[in-house]
């Protein structure tokens, strides 16, 4: 993608392989690496992760012998990529698991994690990191079909040991799912949209990860 004269142009890339199970996955850009995680094709849930090398136009799989999933939430970290929650592959269980990707690692495995106060099971919610030492997972649905608006933030760790905070605020979005959220200059969590019951929700909000 080029930008000419505040035009964006966009590039069609040329390759011989397409990913697989690629619907409901979840991506993060990790350096010139997109990694691919989790997704469905109607009938089976892919339970590895697709790895696509920008620079070099290559794709790689690496297996793991975690269940798949989606509908989940993903997100990098200093290298590592975290993933929280979403459908299990029966179609049925909401998964409310912890788990860790290390990029940096010979061993690029996914990995389970413990946590305190995580927060419950859930899918279609936002999981985003900000200041390069926080963690924020806001709405989504949980397995009674209710839709969320609480807004957890995790900002210990310790030996992959992870302690989740609940962070009540009165402005804190309405219930939603399958919204949008980004950080911006490391800080401003920006919520965009999602769909609470039959609601199209078109509003934004900006949650200031440092001045809470």
């Amino acid at each position: 993608m080029n930008r000419l004269n505040d035009i964006v142009l966009w590039n069609c890339v040329d390759s011989s392989y397409s990913f697989r199970l690629n619907a409901c996955c979840s991506g993060a850009i990790v350096g010139d690496f997109m990694y691919l995680v989790g997704g469905y094709n109607g009938q089976k849930y892919a339970n590895n992760v697709s790895v696509y090398d920008i620079k070099k136009n290559q794709l790689k799989t690496i297996y793991n012998p975690l269940p798949g999933r989606k509908y989940h939430s993903i997100t990098e970290m200093n290298g590592i990529i975290y993933i929280f929650g979403g459908i299990g592959s029966d179609s049925h269980t909401i998964l409310g698991d912890f788990v860790t990707l290390d990029t940096n690692s010979s061993d690029a495995s996914m990995q389970k994690r413990n946590s305190q106060n995580t927060p419950c099971p859930r899918y279609g919610h936002s999981l985003v990191s900000a200041n390069n030492s926080q963690l924020l997972v806001f709405g989504g649905i949980d397995h009674n079909k209710k839709f969320l608006n609480d807004f957890y933030i995790c900002a210990s760790f310790s030996n992959f040991f992870y302690n989740w905070k609940k962070i009540d605020n009165p402005n804190t979005p309405s219930a939603r799912a399958f919204h949008s959220s980004v950080v911006m200059k490391g800080r401003y969590m920006i919520i965009y949209g999602g769909i609470f019951e039959k609601k199209v929700l078109n509003d934004v909000f900006i949650f200031d990860t440092v001045n809470k």
